[in-house]
């Protein structure tokens, strides 16, 4: 498990987490000194600022997240801003450091998020072993896969370019899209997923995949490791697609036999 998966959980599972319903308002907000994590919104209307940590929870993340907070707070003066550190384990020493600082301090295991991951069909990178030809694969713990559709992605010359891009190499992206647990899905998948030897992905694929992820076809479970994945291989992420492309045209769209790059890059860039 890496940092990026405990904040693609803790971002659409915090109440899973964090055991009170939260809103989500930015990710991975830049600045001149880096990148906060995860800022939701509480039930109070308060701005809550949320930086994950693998492992131990090190000595310079709470100076960090405390510059976050002039960050934060220089861009919205209006809102209450509050901070909290997640991490698998915290020294005493530098839980007594975030008190200090205000700075909410909480422990999550890493068998935590296993099991919410589990839960919610989230699938995480392959994780492999020191011994040679051997691999420990964490989709195994998952219970059996439907048989992959293919081992090797659909490759078009036609070369596409659309502001959604691939943020893994094609065949990792594959493997993962092969992973949703829906018949139908898998029964379209090769013929609706076209992506070009650079690794630019089809404007009706992205469509396509997108209604997967707004909807699973009526099954919740298909709809969240979509989501999932989609968040995984894109360089953006669902939620801010989701704030962009109507879903009603994305659902048409997906099937035109025209080129609809230009038009699916006018509304990503509204």
């Amino acid at each position: 498990m890496i940092e990026k998966e405990m904040e693609d959980l803790l971002w659409n599972h915090p109440q899973k987490f964090l055991g009170e319903q939260l809103t989500q308002f930015k990710r991975q907000l830049s600045s001149d000194i880096g990148r906060s994590d995860l800022i939701f919104i509480d039930r109070l209307g308060r701005l809550l600022v949320v930086e994950a940590k693998r492992g131990k929870l090190p000595r310079e993340a709470v100076s960090q997240l405390y510059n976050y907070f002039g960050v934060v707070k220089r861009m919205y003066p209006d809102k209450v801003v509050e901070l909290m550190v997640v991490a698998n384990q915290i020294p005493e020493e530098r839980r007594l450091a975030c008190e200090k600082h205000d700075i909410e301090a909480r422990e999550i295991s890493e068998k935590k998020f296993r099991d919410v991951a589990s839960e919610v069909n989230y699938i995480f990178e392959p994780e492999r072993t020191t011994e040679p030809g051997r691999r420990d694969d964490t989709l195994s713990k998952q219970g059996p896969q439907k048989e992959r559709v293919d081992s090797k992605p659909p490759s078009w010359p036609i070369s596409y370019q659309t502001k959604i891009r691939l943020a893994v190499r094609p065949d990792e992206a594959w493997r993962l899209l092969e992973q949703v647990p829906h018949e139908k899905y898998l029964d379209t998948l090769k013929s609706a997923w076209q992506v070009d030897k650079d690794g630019n992905v089809k404007a009706q694929s992205i469509c396509w995949f997108f209604c997967w992820a707004k909807t699973g076809n009526s099954s919740p479970d298909a709809r969240d490791t979509c989501r999932s994945i989609f968040n995984r291989i894109f360089d953006k992420t669902y939620e801010w697609s989701d704030s962009k492309v109507d879903h009603e045209w994305a659902r048409k769209a997906r099937y035109k036999k025209r080129s609809i790059e230009a038009d699916l890059e006018r509304r990503l860039l509204d």
